[in-house]
């Protein structure tokens, strides 16, 4: 999809504008905090985590 430059030009301050709302927020910036906090290191569903090979979920 494209767009003329004045088109994009208002996409782009109408984007402007709802970050600045949303960061006027106290509940956005605590969400935001907490997505912060988050560590870097999440283990993919499909990846197997070092030293647990053979262990799943579904024991019998």
């Amino acid at each position: 999809m494209t767009c003329s430059i004045p088109e994009a030009v208002a996409k782009e301050a109408a984007l402007a504008r709802a970050c600045e709302i949303a960061s006027a927020s106290e509940d956005i910036r605590a969400l935001e905090q907490e997505f912060d906090a988050i560590s870097g290191d999440i283990v993919e569903p499909w990846t197997v985590p070092e030293g647990s090979e053979g262990i799943t979920d579904h024991q019998s």
